[in-house]
């Protein structure tokens, strides 16, 4: 018999398109009454939420959203969990302390509730609740994933690692990382340690290749020990080029050391970004201010902006 060949219609089925949500339901679960510092940021990053609700309005999406102070236990998530709307949550936006987690993240299981975490990367829930949404992923993973993109834009390059002397676990981790690959690589670590002075600078320098010089902290105080030693030999020696590379919460440094980043043109990871320079930056905090009568912390990350940008 003739083969009968199968029309494109008849092997691929066009599925009928889903009806676009028109009603969200929200709870949002942080700890608005904890310290000073601590109620701040959340504060600020719920703001980031009302905001993008208002944005959701106006595309014709009506949303309901139901707030609560999450305390600090876990028998003060269960006392939170009890007062839960009883009408069909969608998602649900917390908590912010690691050990409310499991509590909260087995009743999003059983009541099939999204479950959106944005501040802990460290919970064995992703991979046993399929409703569970971690925002930040583990730090090793954020580490390695760092690692691999230095190595990919500076493999060719002289790369210094700066010792700090400080107890950095994340630097410290990322740097030693670098030069393990620089090992296998066959390439010789190269490292200067806080304190050392022009000649030992010198010594691991290249004039024929790009220096990257990599300190093994974030914080503001090796930034600030670090930048007078590399514009003093810089400073003395102008024919060396060089790049220097940080971490997340160099973004915060900006208000001083802006000049100093151009200078070095410097690189850093992160997993969040807010460009200044950004009209839309510009815009979300012009709105910010005039909804809420306040500047945006200088912080990392900006958490109006990444409640904002969860919801």
């Amino acid at each position: 018999p003739a083969q009968i060949i199968p029309t494109n219609q008849e092997l691929f089925v066009t599925q009928p398109k889903a009806e676009a949500q028109k009603h969200i339901s929200l709870a949002v679960i942080l700890p608005f009454d904890g310290a000073k510092k601590e109620k701040t940021k959340m504060v600020e990053f719920y703001r980031g939420i009302l905001m993008a609700a208002d944005s959701i309005k106006k595309e014709g999406i009506s949303l309901d959203i139901y707030t609560y102070d999450s305390g600090k236990t876990d028998e003060d998530m269960r006392a939170v969990i009890k007062n839960l709307p009883q009408t069909p949550l969608d998602f649900i936006i917390g908590p912010l302390h690691q050990e409310q987690i499991h509590v909260l993240s087995s009743y999003c299981n059983d009541k099939k509730i999204r479950l959106i975490v944005p501040f802990s990367s460290q919970s064995e829930e992703l991979y046993q609740n399929p409703y569970y949404y971690a925002v930040n992923s583990p730090s090793s993973f954020f580490i390695s994933e760092a690692v691999n993109l230095t190595m990919a834009l500076f493999h060719h390059d002289n790369i210094i690692i700066w010792d700090s002397h400080e107890e950095d676990e994340d630097a410290v981790l990322y740097t030693d990382s670098i030069q393990l690959r620089q090992t296998k690589m066959g390439k010789k670590n190269k490292t200067v340690s806080i304190g050392d002075d022009n000649s030992k600078w010198a010594q691991v320098m290249d004039s024929t290749q790009v220096n990257v010089i990599i300190p093994n902290s974030s914080s503001l105080k090796a930034l600030n020990q670090l930048l007078p030693e590399l514009k003093l030999f810089i400073g003395e020696h102008p024919e060396y080029k060089v790049k220097l590379i940080g971490y997340p919460e160099w973004q915060t440094y900006t208000i001083n050391h802006l000049e100093d980043f151009y200078q070095f043109d410097t690189y850093a990871y992160s997993a969040f970004y807010r460009n200044p320079l950004s009209t839309k930056s510009q815009l979300f905090e012009m709105s910010y201010q005039n909804e809420f009568k306040e500047l945006t912390l200088n912080s990392y990350p900006q958490f109006g902006m990444f409640g904002f940008d969860i919801a």
